[in-house]
């Protein structure tokens, strides 16, 4: 009988924090006299499971949740754990030979989409869509539409695809490494594929070879990724290759008219990986501090960590680490990772694309580092959705306001005046809200800017 009573109470709380996470993102804090008494009631229910349920427990039904109700996570690398390996999860399917994939939001309804590039039964490289038809916390993936879009198919041996909004203009473009051999004295490219349709309706225009500068030598058939290394607001590009090195292309144009410099080699303290080669790149903040960390995949399927013990505007990284956190060798050649907060529960998942056409899931679990003092932070934020300001209401000290993109991308960063931020120069989607305290524990929200 007695565990009955706690089953219930376990189903209870699942209940209330998806109601509470449904509320926040979709009604706001117009109904803030509600939202706090969900939060008194989740709190009365996690003090009657605390004895019986593991804090990773609590965490894993709470989700998002975790950070509303005040369970926070220090700012250590040992915070983070994932899961094992799943194999095509959330309704996913196998597409085929060398799935590279990149996550994006493409149709602007909050969640993460997927598009993969893969080889077909014919050895033709492919684009797959897979629509996310499920909700924030609970991700679906429809039957996969192939070249959507406009795309045109790629043609090289191992196209890798990245998204970011390189122009401004609001919508997500796309960048591949490719070698399709168009100029025999220099057949290795960075293809930029541009989204002429809307926030809602992506359209790619043909694509252009080698744009805004970038530079890519014979030798080198690059992988990239996206990320913003200086913390100067416009997008760099770095790129695994099929041998060493790593090479960086700044960006030292702006977030409307990129332009990048000459590759620099190895920098910020990284060298030549002793592998096989075929490496491929993957940004996120592991350790929650501000910066972005490493993982590259390895051409036999080890994830190599680099830890960013610099500052968001000056990385460097330590010394590699091979299958960290939890991770493993998924014994395939040719893995490619994908970073993307898939569940919504605050943390970067781990997507791995497989030779044989499979994606591998690593969920993040984040199992150490949870305040079991569960410190309340009451904190307002209306209107949601917003139209030009958010006002912030707190009882605690604020010492930093961050704003992301679906992407994962910094948008905004306030250090001063948190009641009222403008956000009249944002465009319109779902962002990431993180509210820094001063003693650096912090909570992670939802808003939708229209």
């Amino acid at each position: 009988m007695k565990l009955d009573h706690y089953a219930r109470k376990k189903r209870q709380l699942k209940i209330l924090a998806e109601k509470l996470q449904y509320k926040l993102v979709y009604q706001g804090y117009d109904v803030s006299n509600q939202i706090e008494k969900l939060i008194i009631k989740i709190k009365k229910l996690i003090e009657d499971l605390v004895n019986v349920l593991s804090l990773f427990d609590l965490k894993k039904i709470l989700g998002t949740s975790a950070f509303l109700v005040g369970i926070s996570i220090t700012n250590h690398t040992a915070a983070q754990s994932f899961d094992p390996r799943q194999l095509n999860p959330f309704g996913l399917s196998t597409v085929g030979y060398y799935a590279s994939p990149a996550f994006a939001d493409l149709d602007n309804d909050g969640d993460y989409d997927l598009l993969i590039i893969g080889k077909d039964v014919n050895n033709t490289n492919v684009f797959y869509y897979f629509k996310n038809t499920g909700t924030l916390l609970n991700p679906q993936f429809n039957t996969p539409l192939l070249n959507p879009f406009g795309l045109e198919q790629p043609v090289g041996s191992y196209p890798s695809p990245a998204f970011t909004d390189l122009d401004g203009d609001g919508d997500l473009d796309l960048l591949i490494g490719d070698n399709d051999g168009l100029d025999p004295s220099n057949d290795k490219y960075l293809k930029y594929y541009e989204n002429t349709g809307s926030l809602t309706n992506p359209q790619f225009a043909l694509p252009q070879i080698n744009p805004f500068g970038l530079i890519v030598e014979r030798e080198d058939l690059p992988f990239p990724t996206f990320v913003d290394l200086d913390n100067d607001g416009d997008m760099d590009i770095l790129t695994g290759n099929t041998y060493d090195p790593i090479k960086y292309f700044e960006n030292i144009g702006s977030t409307s008219n990129p332009q990048f410099s000459a590759p620099q080699v190895n920098p910020f303290g990284l060298t030549d990986l002793d592998t096989y080669g075929y490496v491929h790149p993957a940004f996120a903040d592991l350790d929650h501090d501000g910066d972005m960390d490493l993982i590259f995949t390895e051409f036999y399927g080890s994830m190599i960590y680099y830890e960013n013990i610099g500052s968001a505007n000056n990385p460097a990284f330590g010394s590699p680490s091979i299958n960290p956190f939890g991770l493993q060798n998924i014994n395939t050649i040719y893995p490619v990772p994908a970073f993307a907060d898939i569940d919504n529960d605050g943390d970067q998942d781990l997507f791995i694309g497989e030779y044989k056409g499979g994606i591998s899931y690593f969920k993040n679990t984040e199992t150490s580092g949870i305040n079991d003092a569960f410190q309340r932070y009451i904190i307002k934020m209306y209107p949601n959705p917003v139209i030009n300001a958010l006002n912030i209401e707190s009882k605690e000290k604020i010492a930093e306001v961050k704003i992301f993109n679906i992407l994962g991308e910094e948008v905004l960063s306030i250090q001063s005046k948190f009641n009222r931020i403008p956000l009249n120069n944002i465009k319109p989607g779902i962002y990431s809200i993180k509210i820094v305290f001063f003693n650096k524990d912090y909570i992670v929200r939802k808003i939708k800017i229209e």
